[in-house]
């Protein structure tokens, strides 16, 4: 049984615990979601999750339908490694999941209670792969396993000193986890990858600091703060934890109840207002109202409670192969169904990433040029949609192909007897694979009649014919290509005996 009420009813917050009723007072990681479908804004509405368009506000469908597999008060959102769509049903105490392209049910990822979840709220995917969920019912942060949803321990435990009805959560740029608390007004940090309690960042009595909505991570790297009582929306520095004032002011555009809120592909602020069932879409650099992005009611929203972006799909099987000394290609498979661009990463041998090229959508191949002929590369690739990116795709490295060997010298034939030419030449190169020997007779076209191991100095012919004239002339290979040739050298065979 949920003991927290829809932010419509701002009425009734009279609940035991401080900011108890806030339950719906969520917001959704920009750092969490991990999405496959590009192009949509989704919305937890009542039992289910809408679908609107992320460019135009329009309505789309019903993603998820009102209850299916189970959902019973839809909360957090977000896309998993895999593309699929991962749903809090609050009043189930569990977490479902959802093909990330249909919306169809996938199955019941975290069962019913598992390792003690009481009213599951913020989800959060972490740089481990991990589930995490907060369980608002027992004040402490969840961890399960990211491909099966296996309980992997508490990662805050229940009873700890500094939760008090966790809501939203996320991975910060600083790789910690940030958690929007009830009981406090706040915003705790936790140490990434123990759980230790390291500060609250935000102290419930900051700038304007009355229902934590969030935290989110914008664009800029600052922690926004939504604030459900003041419906407003304030702005930390992440690494001082500095107020740096209100960036959307009270009620600006109309904001009622302010339930969640997302930072878009355009790089603007999109809130959900719960009082005026809608999203509203706020400049993402100074925080002035643009419109209502979702207006009020548009295909049944009511009570809108998480809102979350989709994202493309990371490209996959990346290839790279080294073509020259100087070149590499790549191909990889594009898994996205609407990225605006691929970008193109690359680092030599001990070096740092740093981009390389950025390609129009659709594009699956890509030639890297100008090498150094020595030392090998590494490259990677996601698609882009606007301000987001995809996942990275596999690593791929190729060697870069050697410098081809310098050309033999002083090539010299004799006619060891009718059959049989003894050829002879000087080594210059010290990385050669192989000598590889041609012949012509007299006016004919050149032939490869043998290819030698490397520092091989001589080869006999003896696929010669009597009383001929035959021109030789020898070269170096190695993977990075052909020497040039040596000297050629005209022999004649005398009669057979």
């Amino acid at each position: 049984m949920s003991f927290l009420c829809l932010p419509r009813r701002r009425a009734s917050l009279g609940c035991g615990r401080a900011a108890l009723c806030l339950l719906a007072v969520l917001a959704w990681s920009s750092g969490s979601a991990r999405p496959a479908l590009a192009g949509h804004l989704l919305v937890s509405s009542n039992d289910g999750v809408l679908r609107f368009s992320d460019s135009t506000g329009a309505f789309v469908d019903a993603f998820v339908a009102q209850g299916a597999g189970g959902l019973v008060q839809s909360q957090g959102l977000t896309f998993g490694p895999d593309g699929s769509l991962y749903v809090s049903s609050q009043n189930t105490q569990r977490v479902l999941r959802f093909d990330g392209k249909t919306g169809a049910f996938a199955g019941a990822f975290v069962a019913t209670g598992a390792g003690g979840l009481q009213l599951p709220m913020g989800l959060a995917f972490g740089p481990d792969g991990s589930l995490y969920v907060s369980s608002f019912g027992t004040s402490s942060i969840l961890r399960f396993d990211g491909k099966t949803g296996a309980f992997q321990g508490a990662f805050v435990p229940s009873g700890n000193r500094w939760l008090d009805g966790p809501t939203g959560l996320a991975f910060g740029p600083d790789g910690n986890l940030y958690v929007g608390n009830a009981g406090t007004n706040g915003v705790l940090r936790f140490d990434g990858a123990t759980g230790a309690f390291i500060d609250t960042i935000v102290p419930g009595t900051g700038v304007g600091s009355y229902g934590p909505i969030g935290p989110v991570f914008g664009p800029d790297g600052n922690l926004y703060v939504g604030n459900f009582y003041s419906n407003s929306v304030s702005r930390y520095d992440v690494r001082t934890g500095l107020p740096l004032g209100v960036f959307v002011s009270t009620g600006s555009g109309g904001l009622s109840g302010p339930t969640s809120m997302a930072f878009g592909p355009d790089g603007n602020l999109y809130v959900a207002s719960g009082d005026l069932d809608s999203v509203l879409r706020f400049n993402g650099s100074t925080g002035a109202f643009i419109d209502f992005f979702v207006p009020q009611g548009r295909g049944g929203l009511y009570s809108p409670t998480w809102i979350a972006f989709s994202r493309p799909a990371a490209p996959s099987a990346l290839v790279a192969t080294a073509v020259s000394k100087t070149q590499t290609n790549l191909t990889w498979r594009d898994n996205s169904d609407d990225e605006s661009a691929f970008a193109v990463w690359r680092k030599s041998a001990g070096g740092d990433w740093a981009r390389l090229a950025v390609l129009p959508p659709n594009v699956t191949a890509f030639s890297d040029t100008g090498l150094s002929p020595v030392g090998s590369y590494t490259y990677r690739v996601r698609a882009t949609h606007g301000y987001f990116a995809s996942p990275w795709s596999n690593e791929a490295t190729a060697a870069a192909l050697p410098a081809p060997p310098s050309a033999p010298t002083n090539l010299a034939a004799r006619a060891r007897s009718a059959t049989q030419v003894d050829l002879s030449w000087t080594d210059n190169s010290s990385n050669e694979t192989a000598f590889s020997v041609w012949r012509k007779n007299g006016a004919g076209d050149w032939q490869r009649v043998g290819v030698i191991v490397p520092n091989l100095t001589s080869y006999s012919d003896a696929g010669v014919s009597p009383n001929t004239s035959y021109t030789y002339r020898v070269r170096a290979i190695n993977d990075g290509g052909a020497s040039a040739w040596s000297n050629e050298v005209t022999v004649s065979t005398p009669s057979a005996p």
